[in-house]
């Protein structure tokens, strides 16, 4: 599997960001969404109707939000931990200054290297999760759900005939091949959807060679906890 690139640096940036997390995750007893719908999670969460701290969201990148993730020391945690959150930074840079792009996978098909939108969408759409349901109300708001439709076309979810008319969904059809341009387009009108109620954007801090975050240290998590009583306690 590779990953396309534009020429953009701050999207080959991020692609190095997300092989440094990816290999953080190595030894991990626990597995994180993979790359696509990762970058989809996090550009939701970006964008979203408010800002939200990573103590609300860094769960929900693990699969199973009942229980903490089993590394094979604090080290380890700590460096996943500040790994994840460079990506959010990364994330949050691409949109703030118009440089966004889906980060996507490309894959052998039949006809050869194809890229596949799906795995980037359903990330999107379990970053909305992270929101109230008023909040991000798609069912009883039509311009929201008009925006968002290129993202749940392309997510193949089969929730879509519940949301959207078959007409929708057939004009959807006619645009496939510009599915990719029409993705970023909704994530710059979802930001701006949401412009009124989002506020200033939250960037947190950066990794750094070697994590110093002390036991007894707020925890860079922004949950307002300590270290060893929030995210180091991954251990």
């Amino acid at each position: 599997m590779r990953y396309e690139r534009t020429g953009n640096t701050l999207h080959d940036d991020l692609a190095a960001l997300m092989g440094d997390l990816q290999t953080q995750m190595v030894n991990s007893e626990w597995r994180m969404m993979l790359a696509d719908a990762l970058h989809g999670y996090l550009t939701a969460v970006s964008i979203g109707p408010h800002a939200v701290m990573p103590s609300a969201w860094l769960p929900g990148i693990f699969f199973r939000d009942d229980e903490r993730p089993e590394f094979k020391n604090e080290k380890q945690a700590q460096n996943v931990m500040h790994a994840v959150l460079n990506v959010y930074n990364g994330v949050l840079q691409t949109i703030q200054v118009g440089s966004f792009s889906p980060f996507i996978s490309w894959t052998e098909g039949d006809g050869g290297e194809e890229i596949d939108l799906s795995l980037w969408c359903r990330g999107f759409l379990l970053g909305t999760s992270v929101f109230d349901e008023a909040e991000w109300d798609m069912l009883n708001d039509s311009d929201l759900a008009e925006i968002c439709l290129p993202i749940f076309f392309n997510s193949k979810t089969e929730r879509l005939p519940e949301i959207y008319a078959s007409e929708q969904l057939k004009r959807m059809e006619t645009l496939r091949a510009e599915s990719g341009d029409l993705i970023i387009d909704a994530v710059y009108d979802i930001r701006d959807y949401f412009k009124d109620t989002q506020g200033a954007a939250q960037s947190v801090p950066e990794e750094r060679a070697e994590p110093k975050t002390g036991r007894n240290d707020p925890c860079p998590c922004g949950s307002g906890k300590k270290y060893k009583k929030c995210c180091g306690g991954l251990v």
